[in-house]
């Protein structure tokens, strides 16, 4: 299996209303951390590389990416952008 630079690359998660990084500590950050790294494949990451890194509009992308993007939702519910 070839390791790819991105492969290890941390998830970010943006504030809409400020446009800024959310901190590692806030409470949706800790959630998608959980979710992308403890839950997701190699093969989920790549996917929801591919889709939000280098736009792709593959259907199975885009699969990948609700269901990751619903886990970490569902995780951080109750949580606001600091």
């Amino acid at each position: 299996m070839s390791v790819h630079a991105w492969s290890e690359c941390r998830i970010a998660m943006v504030d809409p209303q400020t446009g800024r990084a959310l901190p590692a500590d806030h409470p949706v950050m800790v959630a998608a951390t959980k979710v992308f790294y403890d839950e997701c494949t190699l093969a989920e990451r790549s996917a929801w590389h591919r889709f939000c890194c280098l736009n792709s509009r593959d259907p199975a992308d885009i699969t990948v990416a609700r269901k990751i993007s619903a886990r970490i939702e569902e995780l951080g519910k109750g949580s606001k952008p600091s």
